[in-house]
């Protein structure tokens, strides 16, 4: 369960709505858009980012995503 992951613990700590559509998306196709976007700031704003620890384990947790859900991990248009 995502919940007994340690990146998942990490991100809840610091930013339990990010966590809580994690959990709801964990096991999903939305699960990689939804990194992506947290990823990617694409409204134009000034922010300041996550904190080290918690961008670490946001990455961390999608690598995982990925390794636990193979069939969903998004197709790199970069590898022929």
């Amino acid at each position: 369960m995502i919940e007994d992951n340690d990146n998942f613990k990490v991100i809840a700590k610091g930013f339990p709505k990010i966590a809580s559509e994690l959990k709801t998306l964990w096991g999903t196709l939305k699960f990689n858009i939804y990194l992506d976007e947290l990823e990617q700031d694409k409204t134009g704003a000034h922010r300041a980012g996550f904190p080290q620890d918690v961008l670490s384990a946001l990455l961390e947790i999608g690598q995982e995503h990925d390794r636990l859900f193979p069939q969903l991990k998004p197709k790199d248009d970069w590898i022929s």
